[in-house]
């Protein structure tokens, strides 16, 4: 007699140790900044859109050799696309996270009148 048969539980994502979070986002953002679609930012990467799409939904990483060819394409720095670090584009002021702190004078070593 066979024994009924289960139906795989569904996919479900991982948590990743190598990107920073919120990495799906960063190449959305930077698709469309490019003005791309999926297909077209695939086929200039040498990429396969399917693969994109499940990075763009954080269900995995994108391997290491593909991130500088997508990024080339999109026209961002690789380290802004997977980590989020400095500014997204090469040459543009990275923005500041933490205003400076204020100059409050002192009177230390002052001498007394």
């Amino acid at each position: 007699m066979k024994k009924p048969t289960q139906s795989p539980e569904p996919r479900k994502a991982k948590p990743f140790r190598h990107y920073a979070p919120g990495y799906g986002a960063r190449f959305i953002e930077a698709r469309t900044a490019a003005n791309l679609s999926l297909s077209e930012a695939g086929r200039r990467a040498h990429i396969h859109k399917g693969s994109i799409s499940e990075v763009e939904h954080e269900l995995r990483e994108m391997e290491l050799r593909n991130v500088e060819p997508l990024a080339k394409v999109y026209g961002v720095r690789a380290e802004w696309l997977t980590m989020g670090v400095g500014p997204m584009k090469q040459g543009s002021a990275a923005p500041r996270l933490i205003p400076p702190a204020p100059i409050i004078p002192t009177t230390r070593g002052a001498k007394k009148a």
